[in-house]
C-alpha cells in the first residue's frame, strides 16, 4: 500500500501536481514509519522509509516549507546512518548518508541558517572525501566530492568567512577536480 502511494506521488510530481504529490508521499511515509516501528530490524523497510522521507523533503523544499524539509531530511539521515553503521562496508549506504547531509544543508541554506548548512555540508564532504579516496576512478564519487567542495566553500563565503572559503577551495586542489 505504501508503494502505491509512492507511485502516485511520483506520477503527480511528474505531472506538476506538487500538492497532490506531497499528500501521496506523506501517506507513503506514514505507512513506512508504522512498518519500521513494527520491525525496526528490517533494513529494506528502513531504507524505503529514508527514500520516502527524501522525496517528501524535496517536495517540501520546493513548496517553501523549509523547516518541514529539514525535519524530513533529518529523519531520513537518521535511518540511513543507522543502516550504514550496521553495514560499514556498504558504500551505497555511505553515499546515501553523504547525500542526506547535503539535502539538509540545501534546506538550511534556503532558510539562511548558515551554521546548520555549513555543518551539514562539511559532514557530507567528509563522507564524499572518504568515498572518493577509496576509489579515484569512480566518477560519481568524484562528482559528489567536487559538488560538496563547492557548497562548503560558497557557504563559508556567504557566512563572511572568505579566508576559510578560499583555504577550503585551495586546500582541496590536490583532488584535481
Amino acid at each position: 500500500m505504501a508503494a502505491s502511494h509512492a507511485r502516485m506521488g511520483e506520477i503527480d510530481e511528474a505531472l506538476g501536481k506538487d500538492e497532490a504529490a506531497l499528500k501521496s508521499w506523506q501517506r507513503a511515509t506514514n505507512m513506512m514509519e508504522r512498518l519500521v516501528r513494527q520491525d525496526p530490524e528490517n533494513a529494506r523497510w528502513a531504507r524505503d522509509l529514508a527514500v520516502n522521507l527524501n522525496h517528501l523533503g524535496d517536495l517540501q523544499l520546493r513548496a517553501g516549507k523549509h523547516e518541514l524539509a529539514v525535519a524530513s531530511f533529518t529523519k531520513a539521515l537518521e535511518q540511513l546512518e543507522a543502516l550504514a553503521e550496521k553495514d560499514e562496508s556498504n558504500v551505497e549506504l555511505q553515499r546515501d548518508v553523504e547525500v542526506a547531509h547535503n539535502r539538509i544543508g540545501k534546506a538550511a541554506l534556503a532558510m539562511a541558517k548558515l551554521p546548520l548548512a555549513l555543518a551539514s555540508f562539511e559532514k557530507g564532504f567528509a563522507v564524499a572525501e572518504r568515498l572518493a579516496t577509496k576509489d579515484a576512478s569512480n566518477a560519481l564519487w568524484q562528482h559528489d566530492l567536487a559538488h560538496v567542495l563547492v557548497r562548503v566553500a560558497l557557504t563559508r563565503a556567504r557566512s563572511g568567512d572568505l579566508v576559510g572559503a578560499q583555504q577550503h577551495a585551495i586546500g582541496r586542489r590536490a583532488y584535481r577536480l
